[in-house]
């Protein structure tokens, strides 16, 4: 497929998006779902399971899905158990992670389906082609379920550690997979806030600064450098601290993180991603302190 049908397909299917919002609109929100739940249902059902049919019956769903009510209680529920009924196709996983993410305000109203869905993200993040919509559905999972995911912050955070090593994921999906966790780390009790806040900084901030030790970073540092700046100043924007121990250390870390950002100019002013992710980071630090 070339780079213009690819246009022209992603644009045809934005409108039939629209169609589908529209058809929710007059039919109902019921029995819209209720169509796509049986052509999902037939696509994986049989001997000879046709992926391409319940891949674009999933897109229908995940289409309709501003116009659906997070109180659906009918036909919702039976699509999100029939998830785990799906063969092993990774364009069907990429299609479902990507409708889990669509539907978090709904995940929110039925909290019985959290632990379900972040397993079933989680092990998109071991297919690359899947990867991406699991970062995207794990960033919305946590920014609209983020209390119900505050008490397992550690294993997100050890989670996050080992993906981000696998090197499965893109810049973006890590940027992304940053602020999942910033939004989690925002609902933690306050008793161990702080605690969250330094397990996240603190190893990037020492990777940082071991990686701008040098006083000439070499070109391989620099794309490591200019994510671990990102990863950074993504946490730090998105998290949000109201009690005064977590306000305090949160305060020392970015002043800590001044140093940081004035060696990667230096270093590498003439490098356009690294002054990019440092001035984006810089911005992010005077944002903190005017707030």
């Amino acid at each position: 497929m070339t780079a213009k049908e690819r246009d022209e397909f992603r644009e045809f299917r934005h409108g039939v998006g629209d169609v589908l919002k529209d058809c929710v609109r007059v039919v109902g929100q019921r029995v819209a779902l209720e169509r796509a739940y049986a052509l999902i249902e037939a696509g994986i059902g049989g001997t000879q399971q046709q992926w391409q049919g319940a891949e674009a019956a999933l897109f229908a769903v995940r289409a309709m899905g501003a116009e659906v009510s997070p109180n659906e209680d009918t036909v919702l529920p039976k699509v999100m158990d029939m998830l785990a009924r799906f063969p092993p196709h990774p364009k069907l996983r990429y299609a479902a992670t990507l409708v889990i993410g669509r539907y978090t305000e709904w995940t929110y109203e039925h909290p019985q389906y959290v632990a379900f869905q972040l397993s079933y993200i989680a092990e998109g993040f071991k297919e690359r082609e899947v990867a991406a919509a699991s970062a995207q559905a794990l960033k919305y999972l946590c920014q609209d379920c983020a209390r119900f995911l505050a008490d397992h912050w550690r294993d997100l955070l050890g989670f996050f550690g080992d993906v981000a090593a696998a090197g499965t994921l893109d810049d973006a999906d890590v940027i992304e997979v940053s602020v999942a966790l910033a939004h989690v780390i925002s609902a933690v009790p306050a008793p161990d806030t702080a605690a969250a806040i330094e397990a996240f900084c603190m190893p990037v901030g020492q990777e940082l600064g071991a990686l701008l030790q040098p006083a000439a970073l070499e070109p391989a540092a620099r794309r490591p450098v200019a994510l671990l700046l990102d990863r950074l100043g993504a946490f730090l924007r998105y998290v949000h601290v109201e009690d005064d121990k977590s306000v305090q250390l949160t305060t020392q870390i970015v002043s800590d993180a001044w140093p940081l950002a004035q060696a990667a100019l230096q270093r590498v002013a003439n490098d356009a991603k690294v002054s990019e992710s440092a001035a984006k980071f810089i911005r992010v630090l005077v944002e903190f302190y005017s707030g």
